[in-house]
């Protein structure tokens, strides 16, 4: 690996001077002011950018996964704790299941007694039972897995604890058990090593992702975040912006979010770093002109106030700027949020509004990527970037199937790429 470090006055001259020495493949480590020369005068604040390189093959070429997918191995050896917990939940199985018929035979001689009050006491108990006796046979997550052979059922378990839902873990599995009984495998492994291959495959091909935004054809994006509170959109914005300046894109900013104290300012430092021009939009009728004294730039990017999920007002106030049907919306969602809150964001924003593409952010604050795949597949909206830091313009990387199934395949790695 080959790393510099590069001193220019402005972001946009500094990532020039990268792409120069080092070419389109390098990647930037880390970004920050300093004092230095940069080839002008002494003393004047630069910007001081480190780029690395892979010195045998360009970072953005290298596949993630490979005909053997060692980075999924540890994947395989780790299966050993699921399969014991798989007989675990059979020995629970076989002891719950004369109970259930017996608790649904007494709940239909109670449903059949006309002495009501006197069984009411009864009846609750009985019901407090099932529920219960209910609530263990879920959690023994046997229910949709009667045609999975035991040989894959840790596989199963594996799914269900990275947050995949039951069934869809369900019918990952199958097709994967499916495929291996019929030779359909592009694969020289063999046991644990082919499953995975074959799981890791089948999970890809239900991905879908929208790739990176950039300027097609010599058409110009207008590109809106929106989202719940604190989910990042501004540090996403920014890291977008930089990368696209990076690829020499000529770009502006816009900001709508005239709510919290200092968000302007702060998307104000962003552009000055990489000499991108920023406007404060505070209706739709501004922003339609906004829009229009930019044409000439190849990409926009509109930064948007937060709008909490569990109040459609606010979310309708929002609807209002985007009249233009040009303007494409990605809705940002904190990765760590509770499934049932991410389910609830993106039923509420898509509800009111078109969404167009989803963004993850803050995959190092879980460990629980099924979440993605869920809302993915249900939703039928297309991933296009992740989040997984900070750091600007690091932290981000366009989503791929290939890192989607990697995140779920190895919980726990902080969203950081191996």
């Amino acid at each position: 690996m080959h790393v510099k470090k590069f001193e220019a006055y402005t972001m946009k001259d500094a990532l020039s001077k990268v792409k120069k020495e080092m070419g389109s493949q390098a990647i930037i480590i880390s970004t920050r002011k300093g004092n230095g020369h940069a080839g002008g005068v002494l003393g004047r604040h630069v910007i001081e950018v480190t780029a690395a390189i892979d010195d045998d093959m360009p970072v953005k070429s290298r596949p993630v996964l490979k005909k053997t997918l060692p980075e999924y191995q540890s994947y395989g050896r780790d299966i050993s704790s699921h399969s014991k917990e798989w007989t675990q939940i059979e020995k629970l199985s076989e002891l719950l299941e004369p109970l259930k018929k017996d608790i649904d035979d007494i709940r239909s001689v109670l449903a059949s007694s006309d002495k009501k009050d006197e069984d009411l006491s009864l009846r609750n108990g009985i019901e407090e039972m099932r529920s219960m006796m209910s609530h263990l046979m879920k959690h023994s997550t046997l229910e949709d897995t009667d045609g999975i052979e035991r040989e894959y059922k840790p596989y199963y378990l594996a799914l269900v604890s990275s947050g995949i839902r039951e069934k869809s873990a369900a019918e990952i599995i199958s097709e994967v058990q499916s495929r291996i009984s019929t030779g359909d495998v592009e694969t020289d492994g063999s046991g644990p090593e082919m499953i995975t291959i074959c799981l890791a495959k089948v999970i890809m091909e239900k991905i879908a992702v929208s790739g990176p935004i950039e300027n097609t054809n010599g058409s110009q994006r207008i590109v809106a975040f929106v989202g719940p509170t604190g989910v990042g959109k501004t540090t996403t914005l920014a890291k977008i912006a930089a990368d696209l300046v990076f690829r020499e894109y000529d770009v502006g900013l816009i900001t709508i979010d005239t709510f919290r104290i200092a968000a302007a300012e702060q998307l104000k430092i962003y552009a000055n770093i990489i000499a991108a021009p920023v406007e404060i939009v505070e209706n739709p009728e501004e922003l339609s002109g906004v829009i229009r004294c930019m044409k000439e730039k190849d990409v926009i990017l509109i930064d948007t106030a937060g709008r909490s999920h569990m109040d459609t007002g606010q979310i309708r106030e929002l609807v209002s700027y985007f009249s233009n049907g040009s303007i494409e919306r990605h809705l940002v969602i904190n990765a760590g949020m509770d499934e049932r809150n991410i389910d609830r964001a993106i039923n509420s924003f898509s509800s009111n509004m078109e969404i167009h593409h989803l963004l993850f952010t803050k995959l190092d604050e879980t460990i629980s990527y099924g979440a993605l795949y869920n809302q993915m597949k249900e939703k039928s909206i297309p991933l296009s970037y992740l989040t997984m830091g900070q750091k600007v313009p690091e932290d981000i990387e366009k989503a791929t199937p290939e890192r989607i199934a990697s995140l779920i395949l190895n919980p726990g790695n902080g969203g950081k790429e191996n």
